[in-house]
């Protein structure tokens, strides 16, 4: 069977240019894979060179957004912001994501537990070579806006 295919404005709750991935490519239980068009005009481009490798992170957190977003549709809710705790073990192997490339990021999911923190390893490709890796940690609560007005927390 086929997953339904799901646009990234569905499954992600970012509008407008904060969404920096340009497709959801697959995904299944533990897993999302989606891609980047490095432009000229993309955020944080220099529209010259590129992007820098460190804004991977974000790609990776917003593939992990559109992975948590496809478990909320299908469980009949809306997407729900998450939180980006922190990575380790970012590591890249360019300076830049070059403008003309086609970024593959895949967030593979470790470990979750009952309050919704989590950990995904990613990686970034380009033409099947590994660009960036990293072990993301991730956090949904909720509902994040009672959570970061300190509501219900310890």
């Amino acid at each position: 069977m086929t997953n339904p295919r799901y646009a990234i404005a569905d499954v992600v709750p970012h509008s407008g240019r904060m969404v920096l991935i340009d497709e959801l490519l697959d995904y299944g239980l533990d897993y999302a894979v989606a891609a980047v068009n490095v432009r000229p005009d993309s955020v944080l481009s220099d529209g010259v060179n590129g992007v820098p490798a460190w804004a991977g992170l974000e790609y990776m957190a917003q593939t992990i957004g559109a992975f948590t977003g496809v478990e909320d549709l299908r469980s009949g809710r809306r997407p729900q912001i998450g939180l980006l705790l922190g990575c380790r073990s970012y590591r890249t192997h360019v300076p830049m994501f070059a403008i003309g490339a086609r970024l593959i990021v895949r967030a593979t999911l470790e470990f979750r537990d009952d309050s919704n923190l989590a950990i995904f390893s990613c990686e970034i490709q380009e033409n099947d070579v590994i660009r960036a890796t990293a072990d993301v940690k991730a956090f949904r609560p909720d509902d994040v806006f009672a959570f970061l007005r300190g509501e219900g927390v310890g």
